[in-house]
């Protein structure tokens, strides 16, 4: 079993700010008043300056959930996919205060002036980004950039009523979506997954995979791969205990239509199901969506990215 913790004060890796996504440095200045500069259109990490707010466009899938405190045993609603925004909030020094995440029914705000605690965790040498409110009962989860090489993108997986027995669980896929796709080349992608499932017995999990997309741009088609799944059990979201679990390795593929990727993947267990997804960056360097599966062995609902 390998342990990660969900959030982790006062962590510095690689010289970079805690407590934020994205590329911009640090400053040695003070570190509150962040939101003073206008709202702006999220463009790229790169171009991400401390004491501002920028507003990063996606998609996201969602579903209610209701489960029983004393079993660990969940029951799930119908997934639901919308247009969502979210909206990220730094200090003068270069750290994240807020994230907002704009999803109808799938809304949650993160928010250190209110309690809330968003700090960075280590995954497989990865950076991640979490979250968890001053009640315990939202925690999020996204690809920190730093981390996965990103320059346009985010994605990542949510939840709220954590320990009440009902709420909502969501993934979303964020970024600057590409507006001159390549027409040539065939470019290979890598990065990772992140999700939920829920067994064929009821037991919810978070699942991340390292993911791997190829695209084909003159044939207009492309693969897509997870590997190195691993799963956390739900009922504990105090600590991330994550385990191996091949069964949710996902393969696929589909078309390329304009900057959208759109296709048929399935899991190593029985589930099938549809992939969504864009082409973010200047020209073509990334990609990214969100995924669902069911079947006789449970239901799994992802997001992902990947650089080239």
């Amino acid at each position: 079993m390998v342990h990660y913790p969900l959030y982790t004060h006062n962590l510095s890796l690689v010289g970079v700010c805690v407590k934020r996504i994205g590329k911009q440095a640090c400053s040695s200045g003070g570190g509150g008043g962040g939101g003073g500069d206008p709202i702006r259109q999220f463009t790229s990490w790169d171009d991400i300056n401390p004491g501002e707010t920028v507003v990063i466009n996606g998609e996201v899938k969602f579903a209610d959930y209701t489960a029983n405190l004393q079993t660990g045993v969940a029951t799930i609603g119908t997934t639901q996919i919308t247009a969502a925004e979210v909206k990220l909030t730094y200090e003068n020094n270069g750290n994240l205060e807020r994230v907002d995440i704009d999803a109808g029914g799938a809304s949650v705000d993160f928010d250190e002036n209110q309690g809330d605690d968003i700090d960075l965790v280590l995954r497989f040498g990865n950076l991640v980004g979490g979250a968890v409110s001053a009640n315990g009962e939202e925690v999020g989860l996204w690809a920190e950039p730093v981390g996965l090489g990103f320059n346009y993108q985010t994605f990542g997986v949510w939840f709220t009523g954590l320990g009440t027995g009902a709420g909502i669980a969501a993934v979303g896929s964020f970024g600057a979506k590409t507006a001159n796709v390549p027409t040539v080349g065939t470019v290979t992608y890598n990065g990772g997954a992140a999700g939920f499932a829920l067994d064929a017995a009821g037991i919810p999990y978070l699942v991340v995979s390292d993911s791997e997309v190829v695209v084909n741009f003159p044939n207009e088609t492309f693969t897509f791969a997870t590997t190195g799944s691993a799963i956390d059990n739900l009922n504990d979201a105090n600590e991330l205990d994550f385990v191996p679990e091949s069964g949710l390795n996902l393969s696929g593929g589909g078309s390329l239509s304009g900057n959208s990727l759109q296709g048929n993947v399935s899991a190593v267990f029985d589930m099938s199901g549809t992939l969504d997804g864009s082409v973010y960056g200047v020209n073509g360097s990334e990609v990214g969506g969100l995924f669902e599966l069911s079947g006789p062995a449970g239901l799994y609902v992802g997001s992902f990215g990947a650089v080239d």
